[in-house]
């Protein structure tokens, strides 16, 4: 039986299982009938009708502790927390969750409103200090939410969390420049080994928005790193955590390389796919396009990162990922614009100079797909 290819939705990964199954005579008959997903916007009022369920179960047990107690203590958040996620994971496993949609998005919001409470009983226990303990405990919840609960919504925002908590643990460890290049590096990873990952499939793909969403995240910072802001009053901000992010440094450097070794290695699965090389017309457009997107990338950064999610959302078929790349490259380049120390003529120049760019890419392009042999291949 083939691999599960990416890029195909539920409906269409059953058909393609079907039929291999067909073909192995392990199935007869026609395809079992799915039953139809629920609209959008009913799901969404389910969401909120779940959320104001979850809230009122958090106000009454809060309220029920502030008469026995006379106030509510670290314990009694940590355990209001726990009894949260246990309870929103029993729903998850019920067969009432599994049949009813609003048993899942009940479970989804005790959850969440679980995750919150353990989150904040942790910080009073440390002293309402951000440490590695704290990161590395709410990691480990966070991955056993991930793993046990098959929810996506959930998955995605527990992905995230994850996600923050590495992050955090880098700054701990004084390396939080290192986030962009190794979160490029995972969500790299990730695809490009999704179809490995067997019965465990959905659950990776979800991780992989998860790190792609966290990627573009984590590259806003360097909206703010000096472009259009004096030295002194950027140093005079505060910029919390993120600050070692603002700073062209090796590290900086480093995440460019991979998002452009990314860009590159998807580029040359795509030429080989159409049995062409480097040596071809495609692989020195393909060349010159990392090139490019690496020169344009050191004055708008983020955009090499942005354009390497863009590019594994069009390999892979992710509508998803092609929508968030594009937004994002519309968010750094205009930050970029807006933060230049020039008049409008000059911006207008600027915007000119890149439409020709874009316009005789197009052009190259044209050009290249027009020169093609009988066989199929280009010259």
């Amino acid at each position: 039986m083939t691999e599960p290819q990416a890029g195909y939705s539920d409906r269409e990964s059953a058909a393609r299982l079907w039929q291999e199954l067909l073909q192995l005579g392990w199935v007869k008959g026609d395809e079992p009938e799915v039953a139809p997903a629920s609209p959008w916007y009913l799901v969404l009022l389910l969401l909120i009708a779940a959320w104001m369920a979850a809230s009122f179960l958090l106000g009454f047990m809060t309220s029920l502790l502030l008469l026995v107690l006379d106030e509510i203590d670290t314990g009694a958040t940590i355990g209001i927390g726990s009894f949260y996620s246990l309870l929103g994971l029993w729903l998850y496993r019920s067969p009432v969750s599994a049949a009813r949609e609003f048993a899942s998005q009940l479970a989804f919001a005790i959850n969440l409103s679980g995750l919150i409470a353990l989150g904040w009983g942790l910080f009073e226990l440390l002293d309402m200090h951000l440490s590695v303990s704290w990161y590395g405990g709410m990691a480990l919840v966070m991955a056993l939410h991930f793993m046990l609960i098959s929810h996506t919504p959930h998955q995605f925002i527990t992905a995230l969390g994850l996600c923050a908590c590495g992050t955090g643990l880098l700054q701990e460890y004084g390396a939080l420049a290192l986030a962009p290049a190794l979160t490029v590096l995972l969500l790299a990873l990730v695809w490009l080994t999704l179809s490995h990952w067997g019965l465990q499939y959905r659950r990776g793909r979800v991780l992989g928005y998860g790190l792609a969403l966290w990627v573009l995240f984590i590259q806003l910072p360097y909206l703010f790193n000096g472009q259009g802001v004096s030295e002194q009053h950027a140093q005079g901000m505060d910029w919390s955590l993120l600050a070692p992010l603002l700073h062209h440094d090796w590290q900086w450097y480093l995440s460019l390389l991979l998002s452009l070794g990314v860009i590159l290695l998807l580029g040359l699965k795509a030429l080989a796919q159409q049995g062409l090389g480097l040596g071809s017309r495609q692989g020195a457009l393909v060349l010159m396009a990392v090139a490019g997107v690496g020169l344009l990338s050191v004055p708008m950064a983020g955009l090499a990162a942005a354009v390497c999610v863009f590019i594994l959302g069009l390999y892979f078929k992710e509508r998803g990922l092609i929508c968030l790349a594009v937004l994002s490259c519309l968010l750094f380049i205009g930050g970029y614009y807006y933060s230049l120390r020039v008049d409008l003529m000059e911006k207008s120049l600027y915007l000119a100079g890149f439409g020709a760019a874009l316009l005789g890419a197009r052009g190259l392009m044209q050009w290249s797909l027009a020169h093609k042999t009988p066989g199929g291949n280009h010259d």
